[in-house]
């Protein structure tokens, strides 16, 4: 499939009030809540980039069926550990079939410092 670009008329007021409508009666979906296992957190903690955005085609048994990095880390060794990590059977959390198949993962690393 090749991406299309669709063009609107930014003076369209209908059009606008149209799509504004149908976005407050059709609310999104809430996404799937990260459930995370000990192979998924060893896997983000041997992460060297200080922030990685994913997302995650989420199963009906809560694993990722697919996913893909946004802001990818350079290690591939940790991508697929990852990505194996992601794919098991109920990282994320699904309470009924009213929650988004699409996940976002946002990982970051925090550095502190304290005095004793």
């Amino acid at each position: 499939m090749a991406p299309r670009t669709v063009y609107e008329d930014p003076d369209d007021k209908a059009a606008r009030s149209e799509r504004l409508f149908k976005t407050a009666l059709y609310p999104s979906q809430p996404y799937p809540v990260l459930n995370p296992t000990y192979e998924f957190v060893g896997a983000a903690a041997n992460l060297s980039e200080e922030d990685v955005i994913l997302t995650a085609e989420v199963r009906k048994d809560g694993g990722a069926a697919k996913v893909t990095y946004v802001v990818p880390p350079n290690d591939p060794s940790i991508q697929e550990k990852l990505s194996t990590a992601m794919s098991q059977r109920g990282i994320f959390y699904k309470p009924n079939q009213n929650i988004s198949p699409i996940a976002v993962v946002y990982l970051s690393s925090i550095t502190t410092t304290g005095r004793l």
